[in-house]
């Protein structure tokens, strides 16, 4: 048997080997000297698994085929470059990572530890064809994880039918290994074109080999400080109850650092009872309803490190101080309301001084390995050994304030509040094309200035034209050229005025020109679209806004004539005897929203929160929240986006991305 299937794994490499030398079965034509094969694209077909049939790039296909740059459709005849015999292509040497919404050149290179250079002479003409959607060739390199140093990983992009369990048995590592270094990774998020880390430290070919009937049933995992089997359960996509099948006495016996097996999602549907089926399903554990209620027994530990300056000196520093210390009496708020709803929590509470001052002595605290969450801290400087910290300790760390952090790209434990701009940027873009999907955009323009919104600017034209939205843009040289932009404006749409700078000193003297154009030609229909710092400007424009039906978007917004908005700041005043600070954004709102969303949030699920809040919505009073991964090993950012609409009747609407409407 085994002399059998030794000669049919020969025959199989032989095969291989003959079909790689030889022509594949299309048919070819030669075109200006250039052979191809003819080739028609299948039902759901992308252009990645193309790539992958043909070993030939994104970039040769699109430049033999230039009319599939915004898309494929089932049917289409496309030309394939043909490969020759010679020069074989080194897989080992490069992998493929498919660009998504939000990514630059910049992140990309982070995320995985290479230069941008690389990238590039990987990818010739990058430059040109970075759009979401398209693939890069990324260098692959061996990487040493810092936190121990001896466990080396490499990437690997998520092949057509490839499963955790193939990919297990073909690096010879169990799938604990695969989903440790990728946190991430989800039975839904197991895609193809997807990126995960494999360890390729702990290969043991012939061990899982033996293992190979027992792990197609399950496998075994080591239990982490903090896990729950709720949180467990979400992990690996399978009930409570068939983990507890198979681990007689769990229940009782369930802490960290224990080993327990993990049914494979299909032996976990087997062990379902037929007649209990249905009744399984009404029971799956969702985050409203958990199925254990976790962090009632034991108060919650969360430390919160932010620069109140109580030793700094100075206007700045004072300046500073207050606007902190009223984010801590916002979440002191939240935590008060949170305990009457019957939540312990603990909070230890640093100063962590100025940019200057080393933050070692904080974390060498007692009590600090032993919390389950981190708020701040402020300073990028305090960050990365924070962020480093978070990890080597299994802690969630939650980044209020800055929105420039790359450790969100590769350290699983982070939570960024502040959407990063080319995130932002791309979100906001998404919700313009939705929202005006039916208007004229007109880009206002000032000439022989470069406004100093570009890079949003240059992202949302890419958006507009994916969406096939007609764009064009007016240039002035002086304000009272203004009038003369009903030369392009549309009588039957609604016109969108989008100009490409944001600063005060830019729009303040075409405001006027526009409210005037806006009076005197009654039968156009027009509004202002701008930026989130416009907020600031509120006090000098809002009867212009409200007049220019004027649209904002922005990632906080507060309202003074909501009721949450009243009730919260009646209660702040009630506590600390003054008013809200008037700032943007409001840090006593921001500390009072983030610490009902993220203390309630780990009362309910333990440390494992991810998995339950990646992809909800959840609209606090002046901030949003919706979490997604950056990718499989790194954390999640905020991609909450809300258009602020001053309305012609003297109303404020705060659009979210759930409500946005095609006018």
């Amino acid at each position: 048997m085994r002399t059998l299937k030794f000669l049919l794994l020969n025959l199989a490499l032989l095969l291989s080997l003959t079909l790689s030398s030889q022509d594949l079965p299309y048919k070819k034509e030669t075109k200006e000297g250039k052979e191809y094969y003819i080739y028609q694209v299948a039902s759901g077909e992308g252009l990645y698994s193309i790539c992958k049939k043909f070993n030939v790039t994104q970039d040769e296909i699109i430049k033999s085929n230039p009319d599939i740059e915004n898309g494929l459709k089932s049917g289409q005849t496309l030309r394939i470059p043909v490969k020759k015999p010679n020069g074989k292509q080194d897989e080992s040497g490069f992998f493929y990572h498919t660009i998504e919404q939000g990514e630059t050149l910049s992140s990309i290179a982070i995320m995985y530890g290479v230069s941008t250079a690389s990238i590039k002479k990987l990818n010739p003409e990058s430059d040109k064809n970075f759009k979401i959607g398209f693939t890069l060739k990324i260098p692959q390199t061996v990487k040493v994880a810092e936190e121990t140093g001896k466990e080396d990983y490499k990437y690997h992009t998520i092949a057509p039918k490839e499963t955790l369990s193939s990919l297990a048995k073909q690096y010879g590592i169990t799938i604990q290994n695969i989903t440790d270094l990728n946190p991430g990774l989800t039975a839904e998020n197991f895609q193809i074109g997807k990126v995960i880390r494999i360890d390729i430290s702990k290969a043991k070919k012939t061990e899982v080999e033996k293992k190979e009937t027992i792990e197609e049933a399950f496998f075994e995992y080591l239990t982490k400080k903090n896990e729950t089997l709720y949180s467990i359960s979400r992990k690996f996509n399978v009930p409570i109850d068939s983990i507890l099948a198979i681990n007689p006495g769990l229940a009782g016996r369930f802490r960290a650092g224990i080993t327990i097996k993990i049914p494979t999602p299909a032996q976990a549907e087997k062990q379902l009872p037929e007649k209990e089926e249905e009744a399984q399903q009404e029971v799956k554990p969702t985050e409203e309803t958990p199925i254990i209620t976790p962090a009632t027994i034991e108060p919650i530990k969360v430390a919160v490190l932010l620069p109140f300056m109580l030793d700094e000196t100075g206007e700045e520093a004072s300046k500073q101080s207050r606007r902190f210390i009223e984010y801590y009496e916002g979440l002191l708020l939240a935590v008060e309301k949170l305990r009457n709803q019957g939540v312990s929590i603990n909070l230890y509470v640093h100063d962590t001084g100025s940019e200057s001052k080393s933050i070692n002595k904080i974390l060498h605290s007692p009590e600090m390995s032993d919390v389950q969450m981190i708020i701040g801290p402020f300073y990028s400087a305090h960050i990365t050994p924070v962020a480093k910290f978070a990890k080597a300790n299994n802690i969630s760390l939650v980044i209020p304030f800055t929105s420039k952090n790359e450790d969100v790209l590769t350290n699983s434990h982070i939570f960024q509040v502040n959407t990063p701009h080319s995130y932002l940027y791309s979100e906001a873009s998404q919700m313009f094309c939705k929202q005006f999907r039916n208007a004229k955009v007109i880009f206002l323009s000032e000439k022989d200035k470069e406004g100093d919104k570009t890079e949003f600017i240059n992202t949302l034209k890419t958006e507009l034209k994916r969406n096939a939205i007609y764009y064009q843009t007016y240039t002035v040289t002086e304000p009272e050229d203004i009038e003369k932009i009903t030369s392009v404006l549309s009588e039957s749409e609604e016109n969108i005025i989008v100009p490409t700078s944001g600063t005060s000193n830019a729009i303040k003297p075409f405001i006027p020109e526009l409210q005037s154009v806006a009076v005197n030609n009654s039968s156009y229909k027009i509004s202002l679209f701008g930026y989130p710092e416009w907020q600031t400007y509120v006090k000098d424009y809002i009867d212009a806004f409200y007049r220019l039906n004027t649209y904002i978007y922005s990632t906080f917004f507060v309202n003074p004539t909501e009721y949450s908005y009243k009730e919260f700041s009646s209660r702040f005043r009630s506590w600390y005897q003054r008013d809200i600070i008037n700032s943007y954004p409001k840090y006593g709102v921001l500390g009072y929203d983030s610490g009902l969303y993220f203390l309630k949030a780990l009362s309910s699920t333990g440390n494992n929160f991810d998995k339950s809040i990646a992809g909800n919505r959840y609209d606090g009073i002046q901030t949003g929240f919706s979490f997604e991964r950056v990718n499989n090993w790194g954390g999640l950012i905020n991609k909450n986006v809300y258009l602020i609409h001053y309305k012609r009747n003297y109303e404020i609407e705060k659009i979210s991305p759930d409500n946005v409407h095609s006018r």
